[in-house]
């Protein structure tokens, strides 16, 4: 009896120290619910043009996350971030150069965390003295200048520059100024890559290795390319010998006993010969493909400011040429070896991405949008390679790349006219 009044005691007992740790539990649990900050980030600053770099601050997101900013719900072109300990990152972003004036969203996401805040673009991103010529390779033109319609319908805007490719050897070996005359009639200037080969008979061609040409054996034909350029008197691009650091053509060194000094010979014996018919209206672009290892460096065979009018780049996303990549993984060490190398400006002379391996259209949105504005001030010209070979690098692949690439290449920097 004495024991079972003893355990009712216990019981009756412990009921109220039960209901006061409840309750203390609920407490605790709705205290520490309360003193968990809300998702929130703050722009520093909050307006100004496009193409505005801007401090993203932001709280609240969970301890270690990872996540991604976007622009008016794109992620395109905007950095992903971490959170630290605190739930708490700072990163910078890039203000869309192509971004309309008015207000938009810039969006932080980390698993279930979401914050936002408004960004007023007050006008558009300050122009260039020069700005940036937009061209393409367009398969057809200028043959056929509905091709390069075709083209510039799907891009917005008018190429500036009308590229296309002229072999030496070819049966269009003779200069046809009635190309140049219909590319300049639509307000573009023409770029011809000018290449000493017959581009039929594959890379064995001993007839035009860089020893040849440095000792005079073409000075005819490249003479009379001179003389009628000269007479022809309109701006014309000549790029030749192009990517002469890779192994893919007769003239490429390392070929046919081809040396860095021979590229440099034959390269000032085709201006000179140029300056002395008088074609100053020819600008000579140098091009030799991105760099990715000392085998592939292009600095000796460089012939000097002197010769040179433009120093260009060439290089291509594609997963099966390195890995996906962006633009600045791509051109970045480049661009800044051949900066160093010379004061002439720069073109992007050959371009383009696949589909395979990422988003086409967020490369393209990143490279015209925020790479080239932000990083890049002496990239003058950026020349689209809109053909399908090795892959499609068409803008119109995909609509989403047809699209991005138009509004991307509508901003007022990327100039449509050759002045």
């Amino acid at each position: 009896m004495v024991h079972t009044l003893q355990r009712r005691s216990v019981l009756v007992t412990n009921r109220p120290v039960r209901a006061m740790l409840f309750a203390a539990l609920l407490l605790l649990a709705s205290t520490g619910a309360a003193a968990a900050p809300a998702p929130a980030i703050t722009l520093s600053p909050a307006s100004g043009p496009s193409g505005s770099s801007v401090t993203l601050f932001g709280s609240g997101f969970g301890r270690y996350a990872r996540g991604q900013v976007q622009w008016d719900g794109q992620s395109a072109g905007m950095p992903p971030f971490v959170t630290d300990n605190a739930g708490s990152f700072r990163v910078s972003v890039t203000i869309p150069v192509s971004a309309s004036v008015g207000d938009h969203r810039v969006t932080a996401l980390a698993a279930v965390h979401t914050g936002s805040a408004l960004f007023r673009v007050t006008s558009a991103a300050p122009v260039s003295s020069t700005g940036v010529y937009l061209g393409v390779w367009q398969p057809g033109a200028p043959w056929d200048m509905t091709a390069l319609a075709r083209y510039e319908q799907a891009a917005g805007k008018q190429a500036a520059i009308v590229h296309w490719y002229q072999g030496w050897g070819a049966a269009n070996a003779p200069l046809d100024t009635r190309l140049l005359s219909a590319v300049a009639a639509h307000g573009s200037a023409p770029m011809i890559t000018w290449e000493p080969w017959d581009y039929t008979r594959g890379l064995n061609q001993p007839e035009y290795s860089l020893a040849a040409i440095a000792s005079g054996r073409y000075d005819g034909y490249v003479r009379s390319w001179a003389d009628g350029l000269a007479r022809y008197g309109g701006p014309v691009l000549i790029r030749w010998a192009h990517e002469m650091n890779l192994q893919n053509y007769p003239w490429s060194v390392g070929i046919q006993g081809n040396t860095a000094a021979q590229y440099v010979a034959a390269w000032r014996r085709l201006r000179d010969i140029f300056t002395a018919a008088g074609a100053r209206n020819v600008q000579w672009v140098w091009s030799p493909n991105v760099a990715w290892n000392t085998e592939t460096a292009f600095e000796p065979m460089y012939p000097g400011d002197a010769y040179v009018d433009w120093v260009g780049l060439d290089g291509y996303n594609f997963i099966e040429w390195g890995g996906w990549q962006s633009f600045g993984q791509i051109f970045g060490n480049s661009y800044t070896a051949i900066t160093r190398l010379s004061t002439k400006p720069v073109m992007i002379a050959e371009v383009a991405s696949a589909e395979q391996g990422g988003s086409k259209a967020g490369w393209i949105a990143d490279m015209f949008s925020h790479q080239l504005p932000s990083a890049y001030p002496r990239i003058r010209a950026v020349v689209w390679f809109n053909d399908s070979k090795e892959a499609d690098w068409r803008l119109t692949s995909t609509e989403t790349a047809r699209a991005a690439f138009a509004a991307a290449v509508a901003a007022p920097v990327y100039r449509s006219t050759w002045q």
